[in-house]
């Protein structure tokens, strides 16, 4: 399928898929399931999968078309352009979340989130008020453009100021950041702060605790005149007329926790209570179909790499043979050193077993 999900394999004879069965694989070739045995003598002269990779179409000899039985669950979507920070929260333990815009640039969980296996795309991570995660500071998150997109899914079981992003920083020049929170009352809240103050913009529309919703902010400052956009569950609710500030700071950001709030008067980071999934930044403003088509696909989410939380294993088989296994994805490469260079292994397949020849060997998967 086009989503990379489903593998669809048929049996051909002379040029055509012969004899019926239609063998469809959701791991990757290692288990098949058969279907349409019951008519061996059908000859499909063609099969495809829909274009959005949910659905099977398969033409029969005398003219009949077959379609996969069923109202398909959504597929995911491909990941919008100029992401720059991606958190799926998707581990299962922690104390790192991954950041899949930028691999190198990972969250650190502080005071133990814990993993909600199962919701809401894949898995989610639990904020008790008291714990929260730091994304150390890289260029792509310094919205030099002040043109940015956040978004998520929050489940939220708060009563007050909670906050879902925080990139705030105070100097002796002043503070410069942004941040996305959420009041259950007065709905989502847009902050930002540069040298002409602090601005806050309110949506203003209550937001159902203890059930899942995708939010959004959409900022527009190249835009003219500059435009700011508010989303929930994939509907526009609220507009706003953001200033030309500059947002660019050095400091961490913060994911459940304000650390512009630990100096506030109260002393409070305004702790997230509840679960976030698919926290994401983006360095331009998503349109509303973009923000929709992620709504829309729902638990199946953004197409993730397809060896994603997977592990690359080096084992011994037997006296003379190592093998390498990483779950059949991604491209294997090799290299004499640690350092490289690397080159990609030719016909690699995993399972790989290769002989124990006694020389120092490297292996590494580059995921696509």
């Amino acid at each position: 399928s086009s989503d990379g999900s489903t593998v669809v394999a048929t049996v051909m004879r002379l040029g055509q898929v012969y004899g019926g069965p239609i063998y469809t694989s959701t791991d990757y070739g290692l288990h098949w399931t058969a279907h349409n045995t019951g008519n061996s003598t059908w000859a499909w002269s063609s099969v495809a999968s829909s274009s959005d990779g949910c659905k099977l179409v398969a033409a029969a000899d005398g003219g009949q078309i077959y379609t996969s039985d069923g109202t398909p669950t959504p597929c995911c979507v491909p990941p919008p352009t100029n992401m720059v920070l991606w958190l799926p929260f998707d581990e299962t333990n922690g104390p790192i979340s991954a950041n899949l815009a930028s691999p190198t640039n990972s969250g650190t969980q502080i005071n133990h989130p814990t993993p909600n296996l199962g919701s809401y795309v894949a898995n989610s991570l639990l904020f008790n008020g008291a714990n929260y995660v730091v994304v150390p500071n890289y260029p792509a998150i310094e919205q030099v453009t002040n043109d940015l997109t956040i978004d998520a899914w929050i489940y939220d079981l708060g009563t007050t100021n909670n906050v879902i992003i925080d990139k705030f920083s105070t100097d002796n020049t002043g503070t410069f950041g942004f941040g996305l929170w959420l009041n259950p009352q007065a709905g989502l809240t847009y902050s930002m702060t540069g040298s002409g103050g602090r601005t806050e913009f309110v949506e203003g529309h209550p937001v159902t605790g203890s059930t899942w919703h995708f939010v959004a902010v959409s900022v527009s400052e190249s835009a003219n005149p500059a435009q700011g956009f508010f989303y929930v569950d994939g509907v526009l609710t609220g507009t706003f007329s953001p200033p030309p500030y500059s947002l660019r700071n050095t400091n961490s950001l913060w994911v459940g926790a304000s650390l512009l709030g630990i100096s506030s008067p109260t002393g409070s980071t305004y702790p997230w209570v509840g679960a976030l999934d698919e926290v994401e930044v983006y360095n331009r403003a998503l349109s509303t179909n973009e923000l929709y088509a992620i709504y829309s696909a729902d638990k199946a989410g953004k197409c993730k790499p397809c060896c994603y939380l997977k592990t690359l294993t080096i084992s011994k088989v037997t006296s003379t043979t190592v093998e390498v296994n990483w779950g059949g994805c991604g491209i294997l490469e090799g290299a004499a050193s640690v350092l490289g260079p690397w080159a990609p292994v030719q016909n690699a397949a995993s399972p790989y077993v290769i002989p124990a020849t006694g020389l120092e060997m490297f292996y590494r998967l580059e995921c696509q």
